[in-house]
């Protein structure tokens, strides 16, 4: 009977250990977010008049993030949740990789299991959002996303030409790489870094995870997507701000820091 009781204290022990540490393996701990503190557009004009937007109709040289807030299709929450940013398809992939602890299942107990979902349309986890520019001349307007500011070096930022898609660029802190999470497809963190790599599992322990994409995404700090205007004729922009989950430094307690993201409009 004592050795009975000593195995069932021993087993408790275990499952204990687990439910401390599970708290530690996550893209962020349980209870923790990331804040977003700043958002601003400027314009520098050099000539002709460039004027900037956050509905379209009332049009300056200067945004701040209110401006944004309430408009149609704009993502604006206070907090980031972790997610992966697929830039080519524009797609979002939520997550966190928390400790396996069911005993019947032999392949994920005692493992970290990264548990997926899609998040494109979710408005509570990322920034999402449109700023009008428009010109008085023929010209051509460069935008950059100045993110200096931010303390956050898994905070990453994207500027895309909703006329040309294929016309984006990424941008972070440094010169930084992350490998998006394509699909939600469950997987085991296998070497409990708190990310997902090829070199992890599918949830039967065996077949090597394969919802990654084929190449790592390179971030810039000062590269431009260009925009060609015709006089008084408005275009569009989408910028995404967003903690990506796939970054290595996105793991643990997030302590509270700050986000400022600005977007520079400049003509050439």
């Amino acid at each position: 009977m004592k050795k009975r009781s000593l195995v069932a204290a021993l087993a408790m022990l275990m499952v204990s250990a687990i439910v401390l540490t599970s708290s530690t393996y996550a893209w962020f701990a349980t209870g923790t977010t990331a804040k977003v503190s700043g958002i601003s557009a400027q314009v520098s004009n050099t000539s002709g008049n460039i004027t900037i937007s956050a509905d379209g109709t009332n049009y300056s040289t200067t945004l701040e993030y209110a401006a944004f807030q309430g408009q149609a299709g704009n993502f604006t929450p206070a907090d980031f949740s972790p997610v992966s940013f697929d830039p080519i398809n524009q797609a979002f992939i939520a997550g966190s990789i928390a400790q396996g602890e069911d005993a019947g299942d032999t392949a994920t107990f005692g493992k970290l299991v990264f548990n997926p979902a899609t998040a494109t349309n979710d408005n509570g986890k990322f920034i999402k959002m449109k700023v009008y520019v428009k010109a008085s001349v023929d010209c051509t307007v460069n935008v950059a996303a100045d993110m200096s500011g931010s303390t956050y070096q898994f905070i990453y930022g994207a500027i895309f030409e909703d006329d040309n898609t294929t016309n984006y660029k990424v941008y972070n802190t440094a010169s930084r790489t992350y490998v998006p999470v394509l699909q939600a497809t469950a997987g085991i963190d296998v070497d409990t870094d708190g990310i997902m790599e090829s070199t992890d599992t599918l949830t039967d322990g065996a077949t090597p995870y394969n919802a990654l994409a084929a190449e790592a995404v390179t971030t810039s700090t000062s590269d431009v997507v260009s925009l060609s205007l015709s006089a008084d004729q408005p275009k569009t922009i989408t910028l995404y701000v967003w903690a990506e989950g796939n970054d290595a430094l996105c793991v643990g307690n997030i302590a509270s820091q700050a986000c400022a993201v600005a977007l520079n409009f400049t003509k050439v």
